[in-house]
């Protein structure tokens, strides 16, 4: 059976690791879902948005998911395929208040779209709250392990995330889609997220990171106040 992880950190009461670094980058993680088929769409939601508080998921005038939190990363959620407005509220509020952020998504058979906030909540220009929409390849994956990275840390420069030391998957920008995953053998890899064009210094670091086969991995990178803190899920 195809899996899905995303690798990562995120800002928590329990953690697993924790290391300090200066831009206030970090990585999240989640546990696995199954894999997309033809007739469903997709829907992951990731609360990125370090000063937002928890939210409610609506899909049009429907909750798709309640209480996310910061950090909070759900599952692919099944969902009829069509046209929807995707949208946040803050949790527990009535279905008739503002949204705080909204998009229009059109969903296809198939489809695995990441519906992630990102940015601030009193941030203005680039930096201002908002969801963006991002798909995962979640086609077989014939034997190989598949990592992607999504980029949503407001204040982070473009990124390259290093396998080895060497340059997996490059220049990847802030809410965009990134370079198309990679397919890596199976086994134990030393991956790190850094600046575009550089080795060192590592914003995110995952070492000793066993990929499996059959299996996809996401590496989501958001800002956090203090420091890069891991927790697992």
């Amino acid at each position: 059976m195809l899996k899905t992880h995303t690798l990562g950190l995120f800002s928590a009461a329990v953690l697993i690791a924790s290391a300090l670094v200066s831009n206030g980058v970090s990585a999240q993680s989640a546990t696995a879902t199954p894999a997309a088929s033809v007739g469903t769409a997709y829907v992951r939601i990731v609360h990125a948005s370090p000063d937002a508080p928890a939210v409610d998921v609506y899909a049009d005038a429907a909750v798709l998911s309640p209480n996310v939190k910061f950090g909070d990363a759900t599952e692919f959620v099944p969902v009829a395929p069509g046209d929807y407005t995707l949208a946040i509220r803050p949790a527990g509020a009535a279905a008739t208040t503002k949204a705080v952020a909204a998009v229009d998504v059109h969903l296809v058979d198939g489809i695995a779209a990441n519906v992630l906030a990102i940015g601030y909540l009193n941030g203005t220009g680039t930096q201002a709250l908002k969801l963006v929409v991002i798909t995962s390849d979640r086609s077989p994956t014939v034997g190989k392990a598949r990592l992607e990275i999504i980029h949503a840390a407001p204040k982070a420069p473009t990124v390259d995330i290093l396998g080895n030391g060497q340059p997996k998957l490059t220049e990847i920008k802030y809410g965009k889609p990134g370079a198309s995953p990679l397919n890596f053998d199976p086994g134990t890899y030393n991956l790190a997220v850094v600046a575009t064009c550089s080795t060192t210094p590592a914003l995110i670091d995952l070492p000793n990171t066993a990929l499996k086969a059959d299996t996809i991995y996401t590496v989501i990178a958001t800002t956090i106040k203090t420091a890069l803190q891991s927790r697992s899920y």
